[in-house]
């Protein structure tokens, strides 16, 4: 009798170690998962300044326009002026018909105190940091009243706007 209880018994001991193998062993990695998101400014649209149709014997003549920056949210920037076409620094900027010159200026504030040009000669940049949506930017133009009438004419000039982000 005793040889009968010894083989389920050792059938039983010769299982159970195969079923401890038998387990699903288990490792754990980690994925390590980044990306950078690089702030930029998409897009940058000057309007237009226009101070309008004027007689010959004007007084000082102020208009204003808005420079529309675009950058994604929290990414500073800068807006620089260049002198115009005919100007010699951002002080002395001047619109021109034919030979004829006429100073004007810009302006970061509406009290023209501050003027907007690209950091050299004593001008001032405008800087501000982006919302992730269009700001609109305004540029105060002062047209003084001139020392010598000036002659009939359409005056222009161009001014370059530089964002720098």
């Amino acid at each position: 009798m005793a040889s009968r209880r010894a083989l389920p018994l050792l059938s039983a001991t010769l299982l159970v170690p195969l079923l401890v193998h038998a387990a699903a062993q288990t490792q754990v990695g980690q994925i390590q998962v980044s990306v950078t998101i690089q702030g930029e400014c998409a897009v940058i649209t000057p309007q237009a300044l226009n101070f309008g149709t004027l007689g010959a014997t004007f007084a000082a003549k102020a208009a204003q326009s808005t420079i529309d920056v675009n950058c994604s949210a929290n990414t500073p920037y800068t807006i620089a002026l260049n002198n115009g076409q005919n100007g010699n620094n951002a002080s002395d900027r001047k619109l021109k018909s034919g030979t004829e010159l006429l100073p004007y200026g810009l302006f970061s504030d509406a009290a023209h105190s501050k003027v907007w040009g690209d950091g050299t000669s004593g001008s001032l940049v405008v800087s501000g940091v982006g919302s992730g949506g269009s700001q609109p930017i305004t540029v105060y133009g002062q047209l003084p009243k001139p020392q010598i009438t000036p002659k009939p004419g359409t005056y222009a000039d161009t001014v370059t706007a530089t964002l720098i982000y």
